[in-house]
């Protein structure tokens, strides 16, 4: 097929229809066969034609953003990919499909763009010329993006809805399916109405460019751009709103015949040539493999091929149930693409996590790190170009700043021996998220033609739960008031030893208060609430230092006044352990401690000035830079109304 275009197909009919009619001219009918042939030549020119240049469709995706929560009024965006050797897309129609409403709406004129897989300027010196927006194929097969876009209230409240936009034809080179040009195209968003929500959008490039035996990758670059990361549900539980799931399905060639088939995907679909499916779509070596967590797509072609895939991303969201949460799911959108496998190409070679280089991160596999609680964290990973190639990148996905703070990362390409070297760097300060974040990357060089041959990588960051005491070192001093350590990471703990725990929080042991006579260290194990094959520490200790207490003097310790006098307190301590906190606690319903440089009322300097207002204990604490608390007194007894 890649000589054979529509001027010589053409041509090749009207050979065809000449032979076949001059036979009959042989025998003599010649006035009526030529009129046969005009009219049958007319008519199978331009089926032929028509199909030639229908089939031009290379894929789509629709996605959706709600951009009025009262009314439940939505914003569709349709994109279109067109080979640009075939017609135009059209003035294009949305089918609406609710429980109520079942209609179409015309949508607002494209946005058209080149999106041929090329490499682009600075990368190459001039844009490579492609065939788009019409015009012969040269060296490339040139590909069009258009955009539509259109609004339309749904509602609230309405349950399942659904969207969908399809058209005849496909292209007619793919050869994964049968009679390719005349099976339609349709891609659809489900959607609950009865949940507020954005859908995931497309980052990536559609349409890639494929090299025979060797691995490739792919992915869709699904982001939740336009939702929070994070929500607290009702019970009090914090975690990621809506999660991705990832399925690949048979390509729709047409409509579901109702809104519950289209949520179950019950739409009529493509034949697969055997053996291929919805699951292995194009010709391997080993069968196709989905990462389920990112959605990266990985196989080695064995042929050169022009294939299908379509992908869908579902959001399940977190619904409180009990204590805990249960997730259902709220929509899907898709995507549609084809994409093409050439001859054999030098790979690019992802190397995956550098393990010496971590920081507060465990390497889990090839893919993915665990981050080790709330800590400074680097991570490493690094990418081999091809042989004689100039190693490039573009960074499609990172953390969501609400799981990391101070996130940066930094590439750095080395060449040696002719071939380069990528290293990416990632650091932050913390971790505030939970679940995990993906950084996503292209790696990719540009042949001597222009193309972009690409290698993408993923990797997976998993926030695990450490077991963490809230500070390595307290100080206790003898006689003083106990210090109190704190557990986190688990939902229940043993301490150990028991010598020195004076009070605990309860049958958590989520915190306990420890007044050894020597200086101990202290253990909390998790028990319960971690699991120790999924966290980087089940285990976290304090050491627990005896200090001599300081010293200090407070007077007067018993007074005997009448209502409204004033007595002056005096506290001196030890200048060795500046600075100090003061706390008082004022036994009277009528506040009667006064700072004496100010006459306003103070509850947290050294010494306060005393106005009777009745009898009471007045309890001072006294903490020293060392966190050693002291707890003394004064009593005042207030004997009546001054004559």
């Amino acid at each position: 097929m890649k000589n054979f275009n529509q001027e010589n197909r053409i041509k090749s009919l009207n050979l065809r229809f000449d032979i076949f009619f001059n036979k009959l001219k042989y025998n003599n009918m010649n006035n009526v066969f030529v009129n046969l042939k005009v009219l049958g030549f007319l008519f199978f020119s331009v089926f032929c034609l028509d199909q030639l240049r229908a089939t031009h469709m290379m894929g789509a995706d629709l996605t959706y953003r709600e951009i009025d929560t009262t009314t439940g009024r939505y914003r569709f965006t349709l994109s279109c990919y067109r080979d640009c050797s075939g017609i135009n897309y059209g003035s294009e129609q949305l089918q609406i499909v609710t429980s109520t409403v079942n209609t179409t709406v015309t949508m607002n004129p494209p946005v058209i763009t080149d999106v041929t897989p090329i490499c682009l300027p600075p990368d190459v010196p001039v844009k490579p010329t492609t065939n788009c927006p019409n015009g012969a194929i040269g060296l490339y097969k040139g590909v069009e993006r258009w955009v539509f876009t259109r609004e339309y209230v749904l509602g609230k409240n309405n349950g399942w809805a659904f969207i969908a936009w399809g058209s005849c034809c496909r292209n007619n080179i793919i050869s994964t399916i049968t009679n390719p040009g005349s099976a339609g195209l349709y891609v659809q968003a489900v959607i609950n109405t009865n949940y507020r929500n954005n859908s995931p959008v497309f980052t990536t490039p559609p349409i890639p460019y494929w090299c025979r035996l060797r691995l490739n990758t792919y992915n869709h670059g699904a982001v939740d751009s336009f939702d929070p990361r994070f929500i607290t549900l009702s019970n009090g539980i914090t975690t990621v709103r809506d999660s991705f799931a990832y399925r690949l399905y048979t390509p729709f060639t047409g409509l579901a015949t109702s809104v519950n088939q289209a949520v179950l995907y019950n739409n009529p679909g493509v034949n697969f040539i055997s053996p291929l499916n919805q699951n292995n779509f194009l010709f391997t070596t080993t069968g196709v493999t989905v990462d389920p967590r990112t959605g990266t797509i990985s196989c080695i072609p064995s042929i050169e091929q022009d294939a299908i895939m379509a992908m869908s991303v579902q959001e399940w969201r977190a619904i409180p149930n009990g204590a805990g949460y249960t997730r259902v799911m709220i929509g899907y959108v898709c995507r549609d693409i084809q994409f093409t496998v050439r001859n054999t190409c030098p790979p690019v070679v992802p190397q995956g996590v550098t393990e010496d280089s971590l920081i507060s991160a465990n390497k889990v596999d090839f893919f993915t790190v665990d981050i080790c609680g709330s800590k400074y964290t680097k991570v490493n990973f690094r990418m081999y170009g091809a042989p004689a190639e100039f190693l490039k990148y573009k960074v499609h996905q990172v953390p969501n700043p609400a799981s990391v703070t101070n996130f940066q990362y930094s590439v750095t390409i080395n060449r040696k021996n002719n071939t380069d070297t990528m290293d990416v760097t990632m650091t932050f300060d913390s971790t505030i998220g939970i679940g995990q974040e993906l950084f996503k990357i292209e790696g990719y060089y540009c042949n001597n033609i222009g193309m972009k041959v690409s290698e993408f990588y993923t990797l997976v960051i998993n926030f695990r739960p450490s077991v963490t005491t809230h500070k390595q070192f307290l100080y206790y001093c003898i006689g003083g008031k106990p210090v109190r350590s704190y557990a986190r990471g688990g939902t229940k703990y043993k301490w150990t030893p028991k010598t020195g725990i004076v009070k605990v929080s309860g049958l958590d042991s989520a915190w306990v208060d420890l007044a050894p006579s020597a200086s101990t260290t202290y253990v909390a194990r998790a028990t319960d609430g971690i699991d120790s094959t999924k966290s980087c520490s089940v285990l976290d200790s304090v050491r627990v230092i005896v200090i001599p207490k300081f010293n200090y003097t407070l007077a007067p310790k018993l007074s005997d006044l009448c209502l409204h006098d004033t007595v002056q307190i005096n506290l001196a301590t030890q200048m060795t352990d500046t600075p100090y906190k003061f706390t008082w606690t004022d036994p009277t319903s009528t506040p009667s401690l006064y700072n004496p440089s100010t006459n306003k009322k103070s509850t947290t300097i050294a010494s306060p000035r005393v106005v009777v207002t009745g009898s009471g204990t007045y309890v001072v604490e006294m903490t020293s830079r060392f966190d050693c608390t002291l707890t003394d007194s004064i009593r005042i007894n207030m004997n009546g109304v001054r004559p």
